[in-house]
């Protein structure tokens, strides 16, 4: 597998989700130089109101079939997201 889906859950007033969506985006192009592909995808509270008690929270799924393969709440930095993504993309290959 070299696809994962990273669903971030935000509200419009969140400075930490924009600063960990950007984040995200530069993760997303380090990660396909070495073809390990990730698809950001931004989701209102609104949504997905029982599972999220904070924003940024975010979920990390395979594609196929779906399924949450970590969580983590609030903002980490840039080189703790791309080990992470690493680890999971090892652990499920």
């Amino acid at each position: 597998m070299n696809a994962l889906l990273i669903e971030v859950v935000t509200s419009p007033t969140c400075k930490p989700c924009k600063n960990l969506l950007a984040i995200l985006k530069e993760v997303q192009t380090e990660l396909e130089k070495e073809n390990l592909h990730i698809t950001i995808r931004e989701v209102g509270m609104e949504d997905i109101p029982d599972q999220v008690s904070s924003v940024p929270t975010t979920f990390i799924l395979t594609n196929e079939p779906p399924e949450i393969v970590d969580i983590f709440a609030g903002v980490k930095t840039k080189t703790e997201i791309v080990e992470m993504l690493k680890d999971i993309f090892y652990t499920l290959n």
